[in-house]
């Protein structure tokens, strides 16, 4: 997803640009200079859709990670009950990822699972999701709804749809747990706000944790 303001990232020093919990308009630049010591078109507006921004000194640099000693094999077989954080794989798909959720209920009373769109495509909703594989493991339910966004023929038709989610329909409600692998004591759902500590539990990296989520809504330079 671009943000809507990257343009930002033009100018001088600018690494990085966000809306903060407040829909403010964040940019990160990796020093600050004073306005004065800047070009006219390097200087970052005040205002942005109708509120003020922010400069923030950050800089990104990626962190490499050790898949070999972080891995857990273990989320890669079969697990009877289920959990969340364990892999999955849709028909047709090449590719295989995380079942990123417990069992959740729908409105409608249905029990469904998250992970994302690219776990699943090309599936299409009521194509079979196997667990851990279609070849070697066995159907936990069926693709219940996915987004768009990797559908390169239909993006103008599901434009406003620019998360990376999919919705699994779970067979079986008995043969579950209520937990992810790796994180104890799961006993509710939220919206993620500025300043809360995310933890995710993922089929070939583990448990791993982020520092404080500043933004839902970013787009950064990495070194």
């Amino acid at each position: 997803m671009t943000h809507k303001h990257r343009d930002l990232l033009d100018k001088k020093n600018v690494c990085g640009v966000a809306t903060n919990a407040k829909g403010e308009v964040v940019a990160f630049v990796e020093q600050k200079e004073d306005e004065q010591a800047l070009n006219d078109e390097d200087i970052v507006p005040k205002q942005l859709d109708g509120k003020q921004t922010h400069v923030v000194e950050q800089e990104f640099e990626l962190e490499a990670y050790n898949v070999t000693e972080n891995a857990y094999p273990d989320r890669q077989g079969r697990f009877e009950p289920m959990v969340g954080g364990v892999q999955i794989q849709a028909q047709d798909s090449e590719g295989v990822g995380t079942l990123g959720s417990p069992p959740l209920r729908t409105e409608s009373g249905e029990l469904a699972a998250l992970t994302n769109e690219h776990v699943v495509d090309p599936a299409q909703p009521g194509d079979p999701v196997y667990q851990p594989t279609v070849e070697d493991g066995e159907q936990i339910g069926t693709l219940a709804d996915r987004t768009h966004v990797f559908d390169q023929d239909e993006q103008d038709e599901h434009s406003a749809k620019t998360a990376d989610a999919a919705l699994v329909g779970l067979d079986e409600p008995e043969g579950w747990t209520d937990q992810l692998l790796g994180l104890e004591d799961v006993s509710g759902f939220g919206e993620a706000t500025g300043h809360d500590w995310v933890e995710k539990s993922g089929r070939t990296t583990g448990v791993t944790e982020s520092g404080l989520l500043f933004s839902t809504d970013a787009d950064i330079e990495i070194k």
